[in-house]
């Protein structure tokens, strides 16, 4: 009795230290995925409209990738990227005009309308 239950505690140790490790190498893989996600998706980001409108309003594009869900920063640089409203956006850009008043972007009402203060 004493060694069948020696060998179901070892088998049952080595399952629990190979679950562990696949665990950790699964967490930390997905951890350098997202980062080397993050960082193409930040290059995409340079150069954009997108960019230089976030750093008007204040917000760092590189911590506005890594807050943001990824789904939703893809869809904010898609409607960035197939905007119809080029010209105004980079009159306003050049007048200095304050992000407040960007009305005419596609991505004005999930990043630039002012928040209303609940009291």
């Amino acid at each position: 009795m004493d060694k069948i239950s020696l060998v179901v505690i070892a088998v049952f140790a080595l399952l629990i230290a190979y679950f562990s490790f696949r665990l950790i190498w699964v967490i930390g893989r997905n951890l350098v995925q997202g980062m080397l996600l993050r960082r193409r998706m930040r290059q995409r980001l340079t150069g954009m409209p997108l960019e230089q409108a976030l750093e008007r309003s204040g917000t760092d594009p590189t911590l506005y990738l890594h807050e943001r869900q990824l789904h939703e920063v893809e869809r904010e640089m898609r409607n960035c990227e197939g905007c119809k409203a080029t010209t105004e956006c980079n009159s306003a850009m050049e007048n200095n005009t304050p992000t407040e008043k960007f009305d005419f972007c596609p991505n004005y009402d999930a990043l630039f309308k002012p928040k209303k203060i609940e009291s």
